[in-house]
Parts: structure tokens; sequence; C-alpha cells
């Protein structure tokens, strides 16, 4: 089926099926948001900071408290909600208008995605296009539950993919990405090596630095006058102590795989005088060696093992540490999808992937989280990790013949 879908796909004009899939995306979208009310607890939140910031300032929206986002996203907030008081739109969690600006966003990301994958081969580039626009993850928590996790997952893959080529282009996309959510902090460790991967490796570190820090520093200037500290404390400091629970509705293994109640403090002791959230911590900074050391040693194209690590890293975030929600998985599929396109080993985890944390989202969103009955998806998810896992150790076997390694984007 794969191979007789790719003969169709040949046949498409590029531009086409791009056009195809952003058309399709949007439809979907949009008769999803018109059709359900989603998560509204989320969406009566983000309203709330609209309005927050439209007749205070953002400053003073800080100060005031309650925001735990960074300002990238209010931003969008704040010109919405001017528009839609200037036109008398009545805004109401739960309603079509409370979900247009993830929409809105998740479309104008989409050229940007296209412009991305320019240089692949004309197949892996329409599959890769596909992955994003049709991704029902992305869809879903866009339309549905009215969140913008699409943000940080799109501009850490760019980051990722970009910081072999263009080291600073991929800076000013992890410091937006910073600056709509602290998540995208689990990729550092990846950009930080693959920067140092080749020379020269002093100036590309430099231009990673620099296009980051030129991107925060102009999101935050708004900030500068007060509300700076506020919205640092409150977005990027209190939010990681925010619910201190093993877990909130993600299906990693502290969701009653261990016998202990997804809903227990993570400050409690576990092993060796340790909390469950230090033995969290210890197990992502392991997989996150694991991961930098794949990336040191694999033959493949620097692009691709950098997005294969940054998605191990990301996934194991996920997976290994406490406090974690159901959406923390978004950025995990979004890179995994992307590999999918370039490389046939990785389509089984991104398919796993994406139809376990779309089942997350839909019984958080629309029902109940039942321990016993939702159990698979944990298993599930540890089945496409350690897939991940084999694929990568694979790679840098000592002795083992090398695969093809999978080419740049100019293939």
């Amino acid at each position: 089926m794969s191979e007789a879908s790719a003969r169709i796909v040949h046949k498409i004009p590029a531009w086409a099926w791009f056009v195809a899939c952003c058309l399709a995306s949007l439809a979907i979208q949009l008769a999803l948001a018109a059709t359900t009310r989603g998560y509204v607890a989320d969406q009566a939140i983000f309203l709330r900071w609209a309005e927050a910031v439209r007749t205070a300032g953002l400053s003073r929206a800080y100060e005031a408290g309650g925001i735990d986002y960074p300002p990238l996203y209010l931003y969008v907030l704040d010109a919405y909600a001017r528009l839609a008081s200037a036109l008398h739109l009545g805004l109401r969690p739960g309603t079509f208008w409370a979900k247009l600006p993830g929409i809105a966003i998740y479309a104008a990301l989409m050229p940007a995605m296209w412009a991305l994958s320019r240089g692949m081969r004309a197949e892996k580039r329409r599959w890769a296009i596909a992955g994003y626009c049709l991704n029902p993850v992305l869809i879903f928590g866009t339309a549905v539950w009215g969140q913008v996790d699409v943000i940080d997952a799109t501009l850490a893959l760019a980051a990722v993919w970009l910081v072999s080529k263009r080291p600073l282009v991929a800076g000013v996309a992890f410091g937006l990405g910073l600056a709509a959510k602290f998540e995208t902090i689990v990729v550092l460790p990846v950009l930080l090596t693959a920067a140092w991967a080749q020379p020269p490796r002093l100036r590309r570190l430099g231009q990673l630095a620099c296009g980051a820090l030129m991107s925060l520093v102009l999101v935050a200037l708004p900030l500068w006058g007060g509300g700076l500290w506020p919205m640092i404390r409150s977005a990027y400091i209190a939010t990681t102590g925010e619910y201190p629970y093993l877990s909130m509705n993600a299906m990693n293994i502290w969701f009653d795989f261990f016998d202990a109640s997804p809903y227990a403090s993570d400050r409690a002791p576990a092993i060796l005088g340790l909390t469950y959230k230090e033995v969290g911590l210890s197990l992502l900074a392991a997989a996150c060696l694991a991961a930098l050391a794949y990336l040191v040693r694999s033959r493949q194209a620097l692009s691709i093992r950098a997005t294969s690590a940054a998605a191990f890293v990301g996934f194991s975030f996920f997976m290994l540490a406490t406090e974690m929600h159901e959406r923390y998985v978004v950025l995990a599929v979004t890179l995994v999808s992307w590999l999918a396109a370039l490389d046939r080993r990785w389509r089984a985890v991104a398919t796993a992937l994406a139809f376990s944390a779309f089942w997350n989202l839909w019984v958080v969103c629309f029902g109940a989280v039942n321990a016993q009955q939702d159990a698979w998806m944990v298993y599930l998810n540890l089945a496409a990790y350690g897939a991940m896992g084999v694929v990568m150790a694979r790679e840098v076997m000592p002795g083992r013949r090398a695969r093809r390694p999978v080419a740049e984007a100019t293939e």
C-alpha cells in the first residue's frame, strides 16, 4: 500500500500536493472546531489572558499573576482580543472562536515547513509535508483541544533540522520556541552538540547563541519596563513544580506502571533516598547522554542524526520525567513524523506514537482516564520507546555493517 500510494503521489506536482495537504488540514480543523467543545478549561484560561493583556497591557498582566506561558502566544491572543472587540465578537470557551487563533497559527506554519523541506527528494518531501499538515495529534490538539503545542513543536523541529546548515536561523527558531513554551529547552543539549560536531565549532556555537538571544530579546522587549521578572518567574521557574505529581494523565512509566498512583506526589521517597522526581530526572539525564553519544557516533547526515537524537530526548522527557501532562508528547510526535518521511525504519514508531498520543488526548478531553483500561497506551509507548533505542543503537553498534546513510537535504 505504501509503494502504491508513493506511485500515485509521485504523479502529483509538488506544489499541488502541498496545497492539497494544507486545504485538507484546514477543512478538517475548521469542521472539528465548529462541532466540538474541546478542553474548555484551557480555552477559558487563554481567553482570560487575552482580555487581561488587552485591557491592562502585557507587563501588568504578568505582574497581576496567573499567566504561566511565555509571551510569544500572548501577542497573538492580544491581537485576537482587540480584533474581536472591534468586531463585537463574543469570545466564549468551547466555541469555534476560542480555537481559531491556534488554527491560524498552524496554517501560518505550514508554508514555513514547506520551505524547511526544500532540498529533500520529491517523494520524501511530500510525505514529510503530509505527516505535518495531516498529523492527527497536531490537528486534535489545535482544533479540538484548543491548545498551541504546535508552535513550540514546530520551532524545535526547525531548530534541530537547521542547526547543521544554518546555525543562526536554528538559534532564532530555538529562541522563539523557548519564548512560546519552556518545553523547547529539552532539545538544547542536541543543538549544542550538533553545532560543535563540525567546524568551525566556536563560530557555529556563537551563531546559534546569537540567534537564540536575539529572538528572546525581541520577544521580551515590551517587558523591560516592568513585568520581565514576573514573566520569568511564572513561565520558566514556577512552572516546573506547578503540578507535583507522578503523572498528569500522561501514559509514561509513572502512570500506574510501578503499582503507584499516578496522582501521588513526586516528592515522596522512592529508592536510595531519592524522590520520584529525582529518579525521573536521573533517568532523563542518562537517556540524554545516550542520545548525545548516538549523535556523535552515528554515520547519518548530521541533520538526520540531530533530529533523531532530539526525538529520542523529547520522548524520553515524556516517558521518564514526572509531572508530565498528556500534551507534552506533541514535540516527540512532530519530530518522529518528520523522520518517518525520511527513513522507513521510523515509520512503525511514528504510527504507534501518533496513535497512542492521539488516543491519550481523546480520553482526557472527552472522558476520564482509567488506570486499568488505559494501561495499554503505556505499553505501546514503551514498545515505541524501545524501538527508537534499537534503531539508534544499531547505527552505532561496533563491527556492524553500516547502512547507507540517509542523504543530506540536497539529495
